[in-house]
């Protein structure tokens, strides 16, 4: 690939952990810019994942949910992403788990539980 990453997952996973490394250097505006990038990657990822690969999707869709929730402050965000995640893996407790982690810090945007589709 022209970006020198085998896929666009390594490109954003990549740029989560640059975006991590600058936070702990306290480079915040930097981070920002990796964390979006690392979006904007994740974004075009699961456009492109058929639901039919539901594991990779469900993962892509938690990593663009942490990104979001925890980096970019989108709490409406990543609780939709979490949420779409719970619904391809309905029995994967890690995913509720993380939706739950997620949901301490943002407690008034996921105060509702998922809705059953």
């Amino acid at each position: 690939a022209a970006s020198g990453f085998d896929t666009p997952a390594d490109f954003a996973s990549a740029a989560v952990d640059i975006g991590l490394r600058l936070l702990a250097g306290e480079k915040p505006d930097l981070a920002l810019k990796f964390f979006k990038a690392a979006e904007t990657s994740l974004e075009a990822i699961v456009k492109g994942t058929p639901d039919s690969q539901a594991v990779e999707k469900a993962g892509y869709l938690q990593l663009l949910s942490i990104v979001r929730g925890k980096y970019l402050n989108n709490p409406v965000q990543a609780k939709a992403d979490i949420e779409r995640a719970i619904t391809l893996r309905p029995q994967e407790k890690s995913i509720t788990r993380l939706r739950d982690l997620i949901g301490r810090e943002h407690g008034d945007v996921f105060k509702d539980k998922p809705t059953k589709n």
